[in-house]
């Protein structure tokens, strides 16, 4: 009998970096089964309408989308789960309660397979190193922490093995596997090995403004230098709003509203810009990885510009970032990239 996986994923990313790890290892889509866990709408409908392997998965299931009482889909998750201990997980972000529940309920002999989540990777490789990575607990007193702390094995350790597929090449720690991802299966599928490259600007959105991670004015004058910057040199600017972004002005922009990851976008465009543009997004770091005529920019968020967030992890992927070749920059430098 074959061995079984269960695929815990939350947006179309992580979705991307389970196929590249289902094909590095060769494993049939048949024999595994797909939870989409996340409870937006936009991220499980991105998958399944842009996604055509998705249709060859042994089963899929969608557990948290619904109008029924959140109580009641929190238990029917639960005990959809608990069938997968037998199968290998492979998950999209280890810090998920459901991705959590499901690894610790694994049989002792399994391995759980963890794919990046973004820049979060970088964070979880170097604390797993130093064993110092401890999980997040959503507060008791909320309706979602309780029920987690009553029903999802909260208390219980992560295993001590775990096997990460990531493209960043961070020594894991001893007991710990790392395999690298180079997206070998997005780039034979999707790649334009034909396309020419334009006067453009390609800005990527984030949700940090969304998640008051910076404040309002960082948004506005980072806006404004990028329509400084496009005029200056004449070339158009296309801001790539992200799915969660409320974007309030348009700053003169053309506005792109993209249903798939902007890595599958960017490999099928027929014409590429000249630079793509972001704070930290991940799409900077691996597309830069794959080596093409675009010039890929990260902009640091000034210091007096930064809201409620982790900043010394977001100071450890800036720095990942300048290590490995992708260009990070103050706003102020900008017209002179």
């Amino acid at each position: 009998m074959s061995q079984k996986y269960v695929l815990l994923i939350l947006s179309p990313f992580q979705f991307i970096n389970a196929l590249e790890y289902l094909h590095k290892k060769q494993i049939r889509y048949n024999n595994c089964n797909v939870v989409l866990l996340s409870e937006r709408k936009i991220a499980v409908n991105q998958i399944l309408n842009e996604f055509e392997e998705i249709k060859h998965f042994e089963n899929v299931y969608i557990p948290m989308i619904g109008k029924r009482n959140y109580l009641i889909r929190f238990l029917k998750t639960k005990k959809l789960l608990q069938q997968f201990n037998r199968c290998i997980p492979i998950v999209g972000n280890l810090d998920n309660h459901w991705a959590k529940f499901v690894i610790k309920s694994s049989l002792k002999d399994i391995m759980p397979v963890v794919v990046d989540d973004g820049a979060a990777a970088i964070d979880i490789l170097k604390l797993r190193n130093k064993n110092e990575y401890r999980t997040s607990h959503s507060k008791i007193l909320s309706q979602k922490g309780l029920l987690e702390y009553l029903f999802l094995k909260s208390r219980k350790p992560l295993p001590v093995s775990i096997r990460f597929f990531s493209c960043f090449n961070i020594s894991p720690s001893l007991t710990d596997e790392l395999l690298i991802n180079d997206f070998e299966y997005i780039k034979r599928k999707y790649q334009d090995n034909h396309s020419n490259l334009i006067d453009e600007i390609w800005v990527l959105g984030t949700p940090l403004l969304e998640k008051q991670f910076i404040i309002k004015e960082a948004d506005d004058i980072i806006f404004d230098a990028f329509k400084v910057f496009g005029e200056t040199r004449g070339f158009k600017v296309k801001y790539f709003v992200h799915r969660i972004e409320k974007l309030e002005n348009n700053y003169g922009f053309e506005i792109i509203k993209n249903t798939i990851p902007f890595e599958i976008f960017y490999l099928r465009a027929k014409e590429r810009p000249k630079y793509v543009m972001s704070y930290y997004s991940t799409s900077l770091y691996v597309l830069h990885r794959m080596k093409f005529k675009t010039k890929f920019v990260s902009i640091k968020i000034n210091q007096n510009w930064r809201g409620k967030a982790n900043w010394n992890r977001i100071e450890e992927v800036y720095d990942f970032y300048k290590l490995n070749g992708v260009e990070v920059i103050n706003i102020n430098d900008l017209p002179y990239i």
